[in-house]
């Protein structure tokens, strides 16, 4: 998981937000509880949220991905709108801006009425959850020195974050970047007992290379780029390759130290 910025309010959410609220809280009025309503009415009140325009905005919030388990979403089923206080037991946040995340089915559907604001779960929008988790081997686990440990368990165990279909696709990108590894380990190798500046040149242009490709598949619009981000801070080839990078700026022509995400 990574952290999740929102864009502005759809106009037409924000436009009707109230209305439609209104509108809901009184017919959970009428009928003594949101579970009482009769399905024609609740269905008719709550499918609001899914004007064209308020979906819009949640697919394109996180790049089409699952908030939770990264996932790029078309790949994995129908995004859902994951409400994160439960409609069903806070009918007042069903129409919240800050309350709508996408997510997939294999996310969602489990998640489904948990009572996530007296059981916290973490948040992506008001979390950092790349300060919540870490990863062993291609498993997601809470982060023991964290003060949000009990959330981050919570959200692995209610989301399903540890099925089995999430293996094969990190594994992949944790392949990937054992073979980019390797070639930062064999070019520092190379270009340690050189003698001549271009020759040298040459070797640490091609670090650079391998780490920016590292570095782009771990940008926010990739899949599984949480995972990917705590592979690239954790690896000693990886930090030294950096700071023999950084020593040669100039010589690179590079404007700027290189730095992960």
């Amino acid at each position: 998981m990574i952290k999740v910025t929102r864009p502005p309010i759809p106009e037409v959410l924000k436009q009707y937000q109230s209305e439609w609220t209104k509108e809901l809280m009184n017919l959970v009025k009428k009928y003594g509880g949101y579970d009482k309503i009769p399905d024609d009415e609740k269905k008719t009140a709550v499918n609001k949220y899914r004007h064209g325009d308020i979906k819009q905005a949640i697919e394109e919030m996180f790049h089409g991905k699952c908030v939770f388990c990264e996932s790029i979403i078309n790949a994995s089923g129908d995004i859902h709108t994951e409400h994160f206080y439960p409609k069903s037991l806070y009918p007042q946040c069903t129409f919240e801006w800050r309350n709508l995340f996408p997510a997939c089915k294999k996310c969602n559907d489990p998640k489904g009425n948990y009572d996530t604001y007296t059981y916290p779960m973490v948040n992506p929008e008001r979390d950092d959850p790349e300060k919540c988790f870490v990863y062993r081997d291609v498993r997601i686990h809470p982060a023991l020195d964290s003060p949000d440990f009990e959330k981050g368990q919570r959200t692995i165990e209610v989301c399903d974050l540890h099925r089995f279909e999430l293996f094969r696709p990190i594994a992949r990108i944790l392949e990937q970047f054992y073979k980019t590894e390797k070639v930062l380990k064999e070019t520092v190798s190379e270009y340690r007992p050189l003698k001549k500046d271009d020759a040298k040149i040459k070797r640490l242009s091609k670090i650079h290379d391998a780490l920016e490709n590292m570095k782009n598949l771990s940008a926010d619009t990739e899949p599984y780029a949480g995972f990917l981000r705590y592979v690239l801070r954790n690896s000693p080839v990886v930090q030294e390759t950096i700071g023999l990078i950084n020593e040669h700026l100039e010589e690179l022509e590079l404007g700027k130290k290189f730095e992960l995400y």
